[in-house]
């Protein structure tokens, strides 16, 4: 597994705190880098690791999760964290404008697509076919993938001490088996993003929106992406407004 540029703390992020909630994102990109016209096929799995939580703290855990996925990958993958700002910026300003002129807001995340364009090559980023994961099982039976997929992302939400790093004592860890790095590490939240929407109320979806927006915020108010747990430091001011 790639030590995502975490300072020695990779370890520690591990093995410490209690597992919350974990997310399971398994990609298979064969069919777009055999130039074929489609898009990568995604599954996301769910797991509530820590017993007796209400279904509602469930959901706002599985919004933090992906709000840390988010803000790491701004910080681990220079190449696409411009672009993948804009994109997330431009769907939240869609998405409220929407729930404005709405009688009953309701904040949608509909990504626009998105290539990356390298070395002579198109590489889609964004739409990627998500199914449920019995449904991705089925696909790959039929459908064999190339070498290196299909490549399975796992990230865990961990609670522990609060400390200057980790303000709301909330940290993630997350496993990224090297390859497909370009295309998988910036698909990875927006996969996660858009499941989450899919199967989530309006007010979860909102929660999660504003996380997205502070991170945002963040990053573009530091005007650099250091690395080690700043993405913890990123979503600290989300959560603040989401416990107002």
């Amino acid at each position: 597994m790639l030590q995502w540029l975490r300072n020695g703390l990779t370890e520690r992020m591990r093995s410490e705190g209690t597992d919350l909630v974990r997310l399971e994102l398994v990609m298979d990109y064969s069919v777009p880098i055999r130039r074929q016209e489609g898009t990568g096929i995604a599954a996301v799995r769910w797991s509530t690791l820590a017993p007796g939580q209400p279904q509602h703290i469930v959901a706002f855990h599985r919004g933090v999760l992906i709000g840390l996925l988010y803000a790491e990958a701004l910080v681990i993958h220079s190449e696409t964290r411009i672009e993948l700002m804009n994109l997330i910026e431009r769907t939240l300003n869609r998405a409220y404008l929407l729930a404005a002129r709405e009688a009953t807001p309701s904040l949608g995340l509909d990504f626009e697509a998105w290539n990356l364009h390298v070395d002579g090559m198109t590489l889609p980023l964004w739409p990627w076919r998500l199914v449920e994961p019995i449904d991705f099982d089925e696909w790959i039976r039929v459908h064999p993938p190339l070498p290196g997929n299909p490549t399975t992302y796992t990230a865990t939400l961990k609670a522990g001490l609060r400390t200057r790093s980790f303000p709301d004592g909330l940290w993630s860890f997350t496993e990224m088996p090297s390859g497909l790095e370009r295309v998988l590490v910036p698909s990875a939240p927006l996969i996660a993003a858009r499941a989450f929407a899919a199967h989530s109320s309006s007010d979860e979806r909102g929660g999660l929106c504003v996380l997205l927006h502070h991170v945002n915020r963040y990053y573009q108010r530091l005007g650099r992406f250091p690395s080690g747990p700043s993405y913890a430091l990123a979503l600290s001011e989300g959560l603040a407004v989401l416990r107002r």
